[in-house]
């Protein structure tokens, strides 16, 4: 049984099977926005570019994902429709001393 994000990157969406085996595969285009179109979604990455970061991560987010953007690598830990969810989810990584980020996606 697959599970599929919701949304990870504009141009790809990642699988991930039973065995946690992560597929990238190329994501329909994006639709049209205007440029005041609030975020859809907010996702919420963490800066994990050691293995003992990750494992950190992990224990409190085993679903989250390894990846990269813009040549850092992240790991996803969720996206979320509700802002606050997602600052709340910063708010408890942050307080563990991971180096967090919010993004919001259109």
């Amino acid at each position: 049984m697959d599970r599929r994000l919701h949304h990870a990157f504009a141009e790809h969406i990642f699988i991930v099977d039973q065995h946690d085996i992560l597929t990238s595969v190329p994501a329909m285009p994006p639709r049209a926005a205007s440029p005041q179109a609030p975020a859809s979604s907010f996702q919420v990455i963490v800066e994990a570019d050691s293995a003992e970061m990750q494992d950190k991560v992990r224990a409190f987010a085993p679903s989250a994902l390894l990846t990269t953007i813009n040549g850092q690598v992240v790991m996803q830990v969720g996206i979320f429709r509700d802002r606050q969810e997602a600052d709340q989810m910063q708010q408890k990584l942050s307080q563990e001393g991971l180096p967090t980020a919010v993004i919001p996606v259109r």
